[in-house]
């Protein structure tokens, strides 16, 4: 069993990483809210030079904030800093988006916005839509410098999410503190339903829970707890 951690982004307490590396921890998870914290890509560039085997990432990336080759921009760079030990948590923007008296990015959007996001991660060419126009965007210069599209990023998707949505792109689920009390008064999707619902994507579903946070991964690999 491996635990990660979710904390603030705080550009004064860069050394907590290394802190939490040396006590053992698998992986820490930064918080993504422009209105309240430091930039959390700031603060994991600076942790990711700091350390050698945690694995570091937004958690979660919001969608409102960021274009998706905006954010693949930013996760590749950090994928450079530290290849293999980076995950892109992303999802709709509870907090960052009503720090602004917006409402989280819809489930429609969410949808289209992952899709491309995951393309972009893997380096292919896909159709984008921006301001009513659509065009074939891709990572250019990732093969030369700049930034990393390999190792692979693991993406996992914020809740409350259709566990749909999440299972036909590959994702994993993961469930923030502030929604487990909800999520936990409602019927756990079971390993059946995500692959009825998903048209059968999931052939393996791993549910995983702690008492603040849970993650479902299609690969049986990430536990995210606080």
């Amino acid at each position: 069993m491996q635990f990660s951690i979710c904390v603030m982004a705080n550009i004064d307490e860069i050394d907590f990483f290394t802190h939490a590396e040396n006590l053992g921890y698998a992986a820490v998870w930064v918080a993504d809210s422009q209105m309240l914290f430091s930039d959390c890509y700031a603060v994991l560039a600076l942790a990711a030079a700091r350390t050698q085997r945690l694995r570091l990432g937004p958690g979660t990336a919001i969608c409102g904030t960021r274009l998706p080759p905006v954010q693949v921009a930013a996760v590749a760079t950090l994928n450079r800093l530290a290849p293999g030990r980076i995950h892109l948590g992303i999802g709709t923007g509870n907090t960052a988006m009503r720090a602004m008296g917006q409402k989280p990015m819809r489930i429609k959007d969410y949808a289209e916005y992952v899709r491309v996001l995951s393309a972009l991660l893997r380096g292919e060419t896909v159709d984008y839509t921006y301001n009513g126009v659509t065009r074939p965007i891709k990572m250019l210069m990732h093969e030369h410098k700049y930034m990393n599209l390999e190792p692979k990023i693991p993406l996992p998707g914020s809740a409350p999410v259709p566990c749909s949505s999440l299972a036909c792109t590959g994702m994993a689920w993961c469930l923030p503190s502030r929604h487990a009390a909800w999520q936990c008064r409602r019927p756990w999707p079971t390993p059946a339903r995500v692959r009825r619902r998903s048209g059968g994507h999931w052939r393996a579903f791993a549910p995983v829970l702690s008492p603040t946070s849970c993650c479902w991964s299609q690969e049986k690999r990430w536990i995210r707890s606080a």
